[in-house]
Parts: C-alpha cells; structure tokens; sequence
C-alpha cells in the first residue's frame, strides 16, 4: 500500500500549495491527481494547519479520501499501517496522474533524480551530476531512524538524505517529462495563470476532436473563467442548453436557417462545458443538462427536415439513425485505436447539415452524413482485420 506524502515546507512552497486554482487551493487539485493515479492515502506534512489546509481536508474527506495533517514523525508513523510504502512529494510541484502512475509502477525505495543541465536549477542539486526531481519512494521503516528534525530543514529534504545514506536507487527521469508537462516545479512568482495552465492541460489531454482544442483555448484567454461564481465560467455550463433549446423553438416555428444557427452555437459551446465540468471534477455519471440538450437539438433537426417538406416518418426515421450513429461512435471513443472508429466532430456535422439547409438538400446531406459515420466505424475494423 502506497502512501502519499505531501510537505509543505515554509515561504515560497507552502504558498503554492495554497495558491487558488479553479476555485481551490492547489493542494486541493495535487491530491485528486494522486488519486487518479492510484493513491487514495495522502498524509499531509505542516508545521501549522491553517484555514485553508482544513477547509481543503474536510472537502475531501467528505468526498471519501483518507487525507490527514501530520506535525510530526511520530504522529506520521501512528497513521501508517504495517509493511507501507511512502511517496515523498514536495509541495511545489505538479504531476500528472498517468505519468506518476506509470514511474511508481513496481518501484521499491527509488530516489527519482533529473541529469544536470540548464533550465532545471530550480530543482535542488543532490550531486554534480544531478537535482532532485521532488520525488523519493521508500518503504515506511525509513521513518524510525530519521529522528529529531534539524531547525531548518523540512521532511521531504531529511527523507532525502536518509535515502541517499541507504543507498537507494537513483532513477534518472528523462527531461521530456518536463518540457511536456509531465512534472512541474511551480514557481509562485509567476502567478495563479500558470498554476491553472499547468492543471487544466492535464485534465483536459484527451480533447475528442481538433474544434475542441480550438474552442477550450478560445475560452481559455477570458478572465476569470477558472472561477465557478464568474459569469464566463457560467454562461460556459449553461450556453448549450439554452441555445439548443432556442433552436427547438426557432426550428418549430418555421426558421430553420436561424435555428441551425442557434444549434451550431449549442455544438460549439459543448466541449467548452464537458471541459469545465472535467476541472470541477464532475465526470461521473450522467450529465441531465448534456441529455437535454441532445434532445433538444434532436427536436430541432426534426422539425427542420419536417419544415424542409419531409414526411414526419421519414424525418423521425433520419433524425434517429443520425442520433444512433453519433452516440454508438462516441460510446466506442475510448477503445483500442486500431479498432475505435474515426472521431467526426459533431460541429462538422452540424455545419454540413446546415450547408444542406440553406442549398435546399438537407435530406440527401443527412443521407451522406449516416454514411460517412457509418464508414468511420467500417475503416477501422478492416485496418484491425475483422470482417464488417
């Protein structure tokens, strides 16, 4: 069982670690990524517990992690079970979670170290050769012999040393790990916008498709949008909702040029909300809004192909199978890629049926539409070998 060990050392560090980012400390936001990779037991080093500290335990504690605040080694080591193993962390640092998975992965007393070399002095220097990456694994027995800590030193830069004295292996990281973001040492001088940068780049890795990269970064640059009581941050979680409803009510009354407008806005702003719903940690089960919003825009397009002269069969029977296929292709995003289908972003979608509107053939573009989903399901099963 590994343990989490977080230190907050004084001045600089400790500000980071409380610095707000996406409406909590980043304390708050380390702890979750530690909990994606697999550590759902954090102890807490301080040397006082402020405000912050316990308002950031209690929220997480009530949302089920076992996190507690620890002033001392002794009262470390009482909270430790039998046979535990401890990942030191410093508090000025950013990780991501699949990353840290990965390296801790069947590790035993490892000291993770970076090769010397410009653009990494603000990484403590632990020989000629290399800095110390902020990361030691190490079994809890190393706990007894540390002793009385020295004025001036903090747990993390003893349990170091302790490592070094027991020979421990040194894991040299490769310096891609921090040019791709992998891990980060936070300067606090630099301000919250690069705290945030660093946590939501994480979060929001695996965009589905190019428009969404487009659209977050786009968002990204207002002011105040990591804030959940600001109006940008608002009007992100709520924009496709009201606009799909919007294009229901237009497509009902006869404007179907407008109300494919409104439906492109509500397209748009979608992966602007799943991103804020992603750094508020709100993943798990289903979205009501998202639903509605989908059934929203169903009702839209049925009520364009019935304005466009369609029998309502035949437009419930369009309406549906276009339904059907995007949702079976997103369902299938997350699985191997030799066999996923190809991602066809549904503003591209959205786009081509209202070119299909406006020229007077919105029927045979949804047709062309089906079909090409229905190839990017095809293709990738051919390239993985199995008979469609």
């Amino acid at each position: 069982v590994i343990t989490a060990l977080l230190c907050l050392a004084t001045g600089d560090a400790s500000e980071v670690a409380f610095a707000p980012c996406l409406g909590k400390p980043l304390i708050y936001h380390q702890i979750m990524a530690l909990q994606r990779a697999g550590i759902h037991s954090v102890r807490i080093y301080v040397e006082a517990v402020s405000g912050v500290l316990l308002t950031t335990i209690d929220l997480l504690r009530f949302q089920g992690f076992d996190v507690r605040a620890v002033r001392s080694v002794d009262e470390l080591t009482a909270t430790l079970g039998e046979g535990s193993q401890l990942l030191v962390l410093q508090s000025d640092l950013w990780w991501q979670a699949e990353w840290l998975a990965g390296i801790i992965k069947g590790k035993r007393n490892t000291v993770f170290v970076l090769a010397e070399q410009t653009g990494i002095e603000a990484f403590e220097r632990i020989d000629l050769n290399s800095r110390w990456s902020g990361l030691v694994l190490c079994d809890a027995r190393i706990l007894p012999a540390l002793g009385d800590i020295p004025e001036g030193w903090d747990l993390s830069s003893l349990l170091l040393r302790q490592a070094q004295q027991a020979g421990f292996e040194n894991l040299m990281l490769p310096h891609s790990v921090l040019t791709v973001g992998e891990l980060r040492k936070i300067d606090a001088i630099k301000g919250s916008l690069a705290i945030e940068n660093a946590v939501s780049d994480a979060l929001t890795a695996s965009a589905d498709t190019i428009d969404s990269h487009l659209v977050i970064n786009a968002f990204r640059r207002l002011r105040g949008w990591g804030d959940p009581q600001h109006w940008s941050h608002l009007a992100g979680l709520w924009t496709p909702l009201a606009s799909a409803g919007i294009s229901a009510v237009l497509a009902f009354s006869g404007y179907q040029s407008a109300a494919f407008g409104f439906a492109c806005l509500s397209v748009l702003s979608q992966p602007i909300r799943k991103f804020l719903r992603m750094i508020g940690y709100r993943t798990s089960g289903v979205d009501p809004v998202q639903a509605i919003t989908n059934v929203a825009l169903l009702v839209a397009l049925y009520f364009c192909l019935a304005g466009f002269g369609a029998a309502p069969i035949q437009a419930g029977f369009l309406t549906l199978a276009l339904a059907g296929i995007l949702l079976g292709s997103a369902g299938r995003a997350g699985e191997k890629p030799e066999t996923r289908p190809y991602r066809v972003s549904l503003l591209f979608v959205t786009v081509l049926l209202l070119i299909g509107q406006l020229a007077g053939y919105l029927e045979f573009v949804i047709m062309f539409v089906i079909l090409l989903l229905i190839a990017s399901w095809l293709i990738p099963l051919r390239r993985a070998g199995i008979q469609a």
